[in-house]
């Protein structure tokens, strides 16, 4: 019953995020910064279809080559707002800067009302499909991923070298370092090993990915020797800001108070993972929302945001701090 309750629910958020958003989006622009258009075809085995994903590189002014940062959207897709923020800085520090389209060439421009309009297989393949274009690039020397919300949950998901067991074109790639703000740590692997530094950054006030699960995995990580770091930062939400919040009904989140997962298993037939919890019972992504979303869905919709994002500056100082200690100098 849950589970048609939460799927008519979903219908209506996407009904109403498809009403309220008849203009289209596009990618930023940045003035005196010259851009590229780049594609990344693949086939899609998750629904048997290609996915041509879309980019734009932003140049830094000194020649190439370049130390690069890919920055995956947040919920929102091509209006994140982070990477309007982030991508100026990084490019007057040399670095040049790929942003880069996983929603649209799926047909949708956000998911914010829906996260499981983003498979979770995709949000593995999609990063390592553009790294292996950009690895055959001589312009660009080390590369990063990075981003918020969305594109920071992705970071910290990649960044475990058990993801690669899941890529549809097996290879021995990977990236640089990873940073995440605001990332959603609930899901992780039973292999806590990374492939590179991982830096985390989350606010204390976060109640769309609440910080406690990110302290647990990164806590683990660190037990086990691993490159990874979180800064929590004191009075901050969701968007790095102390003030102008809004509550927003319609935003899906991973259930409030729910266990932690490990990837178990991928059912390449069925096109669904099977997740574990830490006390060993296993569940596709719907029982878990099924068995742990409350009454109607009460705990995985609703969320804080917005704001001024005035902790920026913090945030953008550790992440050029945590880029030059791994070797993107």
């Amino acid at each position: 019953m849950l589970l048609r309750i939460l799927r008519f629910t979903l219908v209506f958020y996407c009904c109403f995020c498809v009403g309220a958003s008849a203009k289209a989006s596009v990618f930023p622009t940045f003035e005196g910064v010259e851009t590229e258009i780049i594609k990344f075809p693949y086939i899609d085995k998750s629904v048997d279809k290609e996915i041509i994903l879309d980019s734009r590189l932003f140049k830094p002014n000194s020649p190439a080559p370049w130390n690069l940062v890919v920055l995956g959207s947040n919920c929102s897709g091509l209006e994140d707002k982070f990477w309007r923020l982030i991508a100026p800085d990084l490019l007057s520090k040399g670095y040049a800067v790929l942003l880069a389209d996983v929603f649209n060439p799926r047909g949708f421009s956000r998911a914010c009302e829906n996260q499981l309009d983003y498979k979770f297989i995709a949000r593995i393949n999609d990063p390592f499909v553009i790294l292996t274009g950009l690895r055959t690039d001589s312009r660009f020397k080390k590369i990063a991923w990075g981003g918020h919300s969305t594109g920071a949950g992705t970071a910290f998901t990649i960044a475990y070298r058990d993801a690669r067991r899941f890529l549809f074109n097996k290879n021995g790639q990977f990236y640089d370092a990873y940073f995440g703000v605001a990332a959603s740590c609930e899901t992780a692997f039973n292999e806590t090993r990374l492939d590179a530094p991982l830096l985390l950054i989350s606010g204390a006030k976060d109640d769309y990915t609440p910080p406690e699960p990110c302290v647990q995995q990164i806590s683990k990580l660190k037990s086990d020797g691993q490159p990874g770091e979180l800064l929590l930062i004191e009075g901050v939400n969701h968007e790095m800001s102390t003030s102008g919040w809004i509550y927003l009904s319609r935003l899906f989140k991973f259930p409030k108070g729910g266990p932690l997962l490990v990837v178990d298993s991928y059912d390449s037939e069925g096109r669904f993972f099977i997740f574990r919890t830490e006390a060993g019972e296993k569940m596709s992504s719907r029982q878990y929302l099924a068995k742990y979303g409350g009454f109607m869905g009460s705990k995985i919709f609703g969320a804080t945001v917005g704001g001024n994002w005035d902790k920026y500056p913090l945030v953008r100082d550790r992440i050029l701090d945590f880029l030059r200690t791994s070797g993107f100098d």
